[in-house]
């Protein structure tokens, strides 16, 4: 209850990765955690964090913004069923060669030869 509450993520973060000393990536339970990387970043106010997050769930809950001193700016709000949201999962989850992009119906299908 305190991490919902706090975080706003029901577990704590699990596959946390460090790739250099500027990235580091890692997954929650149900959401994503803005109260977290809002505190995050207000304990560290010279830094600029640039998030993106995107739900297991393909194409839903996804999108991208940059906070400093625990204040959003660039807020990129993306669609849910979007062809942005579905390129910010692929990116952070992998799975592109699963879907296409349908130019007629403009989304993302999944593609199940």
């Amino acid at each position: 209850d305190w991490r919902l509450a706090h975080w706003g993520t029901k577990w704590n973060s699990s596959a946390y990765r460090l790739e250099n000393d500027k990235r580091c990536t890692f997954e929650t339970a149900w959401t994503h955690p803005s109260p977290l990387l809002e505190a995050l970043s207000r304990q560290h106010p010279q830094l600029v964090l640039e998030v993106s997050y995107a739900d297991e769930d393909i194409g839903i809950n996804a999108g991208r913004y940059s906070i400093k001193n625990g204040k959003w700016f660039d807020a990129g709000w993306v669609l849910d069923g979007s062809r942005e949201a579905y390129e910010i999962a692929f990116a952070l989850w992998g799975g592109e060669e699963d879907y296409r992009w349908d130019g007629a119906l403009h989304h993302y299908v999944y593609d199940d030869d």
